[in-house]
Formats: structure tokens, C-alpha cells, sequence
């Protein structure tokens, strides 16, 4: 007889770091499942219980659920890892409402590098046709560690970016920033 094989996405682990067992699978972490992975003391469980929930919301009511629990992880959880796992899940969830971009704004001063980096590669979804949002991402071409990213995003966000008025901050970038990669 042979041993049975766990549902794909589900299966028990044990941690290496602390030894504990535990079990994974979208059931523990999907709109219709326990807030479990959500509210997991490990950031690893909780970033990836938000990337399946923008994965895994797909009719108008899901979005919805899905909303009300990535909005306040992308600004508020303690880990860079989570609130990244989570603004990538609104992208994905193609919500760009006020309450999405709200939140995608918070996260452009984020203490964390890779959050405001995060913000970058999500802002063509998220701020399509939003000039206001636009000029933000202007601003972060002054800041040295993201931006390129801004930079691309702009690049991305064509005709919107140009409204608000990205040319002529893009073109000095273009010359005079100091790393190449944002130069070119």
C-alpha cells in the first residue's frame, strides 16, 4: 500500500528554529479559513498567509475580506517582510480604490528600505490614472535608496506621470544622480 500524499499547499513541518510542530495549507490561511496564519507570531507565516490571501480572493466578496485584513498589515505590522507580502497582495487583488492607495501612500515613508522599495513596484497598479500619487513618487527620486525604483514607476505609469509633471524631474535624475542604475 502506498502512503498517502497530502493535498498540494497543505503538509505538517517542523521548525528549525524552534523546534515546533506545525502544519501549512491555504485552508489556515484563505478568506473563508481561520485568521490563523495571519495572526501567527512568526513574520514568515504571516507574510505568507497575506500573499496567498491576495492570491486566493477572487469574487467582489472575497476582495472585500481580503481588503479589510491586508490594509492594516501593509502599515501597521511590526515586520518589513509582512507589510511587503501585504502591499504586494493589494496589488494583486487590482482593488486600486482610496483605501488601497491611502495605504500604498503610508508605505512611501516607511523606516524600511524595502517597504518604500515594495511601494515602487506596486505603484503602476496601484495608482493607474492617480496624478496626485504621481507626484509623490517624484518626491522619492530624492531618496537615494528607492530611487530607481520611482524612477521606473514613473517610466510605467506614462501619460499619469507626465500630468503630474515627471519630466523634467526624471530627465535631471537622467544627468545628475550619482548611481548609475537610477541614471540610466
Amino acid at each position: 500500500m502506498s502512503e498517502a500524499i497530502p493535498a498540494v499547499g497543505a503538509g505538517s513541518f517542523v521548525s528549525p528554529s524552534t523546534g515546533s510542530e506545525g502544519t501549512v495549507g491555504f485552508g489556515s490561511v484563505t478568506h473563508r479559513g481561520s485568521d490563523t496564519g495571519l495572526s501567527s507570531p512568526d513574520p514568515h507565516v504571516r507574510a505568507s498567509s497575506a500573499a496567498s490571501l491576495g492570491l486566493t480572493a477572487t469574487s467582489e466578496s472575497d476582495g472585500g475580506e481580503a481588503l479589510a485584513r491586508l490594509l492594516p498589515l501593509a502599515t501597521d505590522d511590526p515586520s518589513p517582510l509582512v507589510r511587503c507580502a501585504a502591499l504586494g497582495a493589494l496589488a494583486r487583488l487590482d482593488a486600486a480604490g482610496d483605501a488601497v492607495r491611502d495605504v500604498w501612500y503610508r508605505t512611501l515613508t516607511d523606516s524600511d528600505t524595502r517597504v518604500r522599495r515594495r511601494a515602487t513596484d506596486t505603484a503602476p497598479v496601484v495608482c493607474v490614472g492617480s496624478v496626485p500619487h504621481s507626484h509623490a513618487l517624484i518626491a522619492l527620486l530624492k531618496d537615494g535608496e528607492v530611487a530607481e525604483g520611482a524612477a521606473w514607476a514613473l517610466g510605467e505609469l506614462g501619460d499619469t506621470a507626465v500630468s503630474a509633471g515627471a519630466v523634467d524631474p526624471l530627465a535631471d535624475v537622467a544627468v545628475h544622480h550619482d548611481d548609475p542604475l537610477v541614471r540610466e
